[in-house]
């Protein structure tokens, strides 16, 4: 709640005016109460001009406030708001970060976005490489685009855990393989990261031969000298796509598997190492390395707290864990519901098909009779070849519309019309914009369901999702 507030015609303290735009306001808001309307500038606060989201999100916490708006019609207003300690102003700007992302200045021998096609969806070649994006949207960084000025203001706000790809942590290494020379510093960095009390996670894109191996344990000692704020470091197998001697890339080979096994091996030695000194694992790798070694899964339990989940690691042993806890329970149990349903499954839907990555679909295919015998739905899992990308990009995620259209035709034409009427597919939403129904290759679920008659769900890629998809065709059968 305002308890005063006053406004009055004001000449700007900052030079130029000029300040972020507002999209919206909350109606029960501070910002509502006062009247700022939707295309206002916010141009100060307490005098000081708001720099980022990081700066707004602390200075708007305090009780008193004077805050700077410029109206759309040109006007300058000061508040004088007191409020609760704690309470958001309510306003929400034109960007999330209110101002540009930084953007990379990496030419890393691995990335992944320089060995991408054209035709995909614009947003994938962007390369940003933001400290601020770390805190909002867990994204990794490389720490090489910030200054010691930077680090500073941006350590002061403790905002904690930060992501950083690591990558390797010998000087001349890291610079072999980002390109760039402001590489070197990167545990002089990470040193002062813990040292303002402010948690790592850790990222390391391993690439054969390069920064695996030897390479790799000079990495994990570096990295385990930072003590207690070190929550995790992930493991991930380099991407490579058919499109990389076409661009005249650096020669990378990718992990088989034998390689693989050999990252597992280590792996293990270092959790035993970290188990040993600071009680937890720390050390991952990547679901992948498992699978292309043709290794068993370790159980959920190893992967403690589930830290590198969004990078691919514990995935599968979570998924066991979920399928296992959903045929122990009550069939009409809830389960998250379907993201999106394309066309009619409410009736008459019996078979459910599953298309995915070459990578999943084993594993998903042992507990099929189990989920079959649960729910009283037949299911299937296809395994989708990536001929987008190539046949080494073996994840549901990298899949194209375009390859999963020609997926489901091929299995549409191949049912008789008695089971195609009968049938869905369905498709882990990892295959899509997080915030928009989209492929990667800008193909929608609507776009594969006119293609190929089957009605198309788009389910959480989680055993808990999966049982959600089948409880909703089970209501309906």
């Amino acid at each position: 709640m305002v308890n005063s507030a006053e406004n009055a015609q004001y000449s700007p303290p900052v030079p130029g005016g000029g300040g972020q735009i507002v999209v919206a306001v909350d109606s029960q808001s501070v910002a509502a109460e006062l009247g700022i309307q939707p295309g206002d500038r916010l141009v100060a606060i307490n005098g000081e001009p708001v720099e980022d989201v990081f700066a707004y999100r602390l200075l708007e916490l305090e009780e008193e406030l004077l805050v700077l708006m410029q109206t759309r019609a040109g006007e300058y207003i000061e508040y004088d708001i007191e409020k609760d300690e704690g309470e958001s102003l309510g306003l929400t700007f034109d960007e999330a970060l209110m101002n540009e992302s930084l953007h990379c200045s990496n030419k890393c021998i691995f990335c992944f976005i320089d060995q991408l096609p054209r035709g995909m969806r614009k947003s994938l070649y962007y390369k940003d490489d933001d400290m601020r994006l770390s805190f909002l949207t867990g994204n990794y960084i490389t720490l090489t685009n910030l200054d010691d000025q930077e680090l500073d203001r941006l350590l002061s706000y403790h905002l904690s855990p930060m992501n950083v790809s690591v990558h390797a942590t010998d000087p001349e290494l890291r610079k072999l393989m980002l390109k760039n020379p402001a590489s070197t510093k990167i545990m002089t960095q990470l040193r002062r990261i813990v040292e303002a009390g402010i948690d790592l996670n850790c990222q390391i894109v391993l690439c054969p031969g390069i920064n695996d191996g030897a390479a790799l344990d000079r990495t994990l000692t570096d990295l385990a000298s930072l003590g207690d704020n070190l929550l995790s470091v992930a493991a991930v197998p380099v991407g490579i796509t058919r499109f990389r001697d076409q661009y005249n890339l650096p020669q990378l080979k990718a992990f088989d598997r034998i390689s693989a096994r050999q990252v597992v091996t280590q792996t293990k030695a270092w959790q035993q190492y970290f188990l040993e000194r600071m009680g937890r694992r720390i050390f991952y790798a990547a679901d992948e390395f498992y699978l292309r070694g043709e290794l068993d899964i370790p159980p959920a339990i190893e992967y403690e707290d589930m830290p590198q989940l969004e990078n691919g690691v514990g995935m599968l042993a979570l998924f066991k864990e979920e399928i296992t806890d959903v045929l122990t329970t009550e069939r009409d149990a809830y389960y998250p519901e379907p993201r999106l349903i394309v066309g009619e499954v409410e009736k008459g839907i019996k078979r459910l098909h599953i298309l995915t990555g070459t990578d999943a679909a084993p594993w998903i295919n042992q507990f099929l009779p189990a989920l079959e015998q649960h729910f009283k739905v037949a299911v299937s899992v296809h395994p989708v070849e990536n001929r987008f990308l190539g046949d080494t990009i073996t994840v549901a995620g990298l899949l194209t519309g375009q390859d999963l259209t020609a997926a489901a035709c091929e299995l549409s034409a191949g049912l008789s019309s008695e089971v195609r009427q009968e049938s869905a597919i369905l498709l882990p939403d990892v295959m899509l914009k997080q915030d928009e129904d989209i492929f990667l290759d800008d193909y929608t679920p609507a776009d594969l369901f006119h293609s190929c008659a089957l009605p198309v769900i788009v389910g959480e890629a989680t055993g808990r999702g999966l049982a959600g998809a089948l409880a909703s065709i089970a209501a309906g059968a």
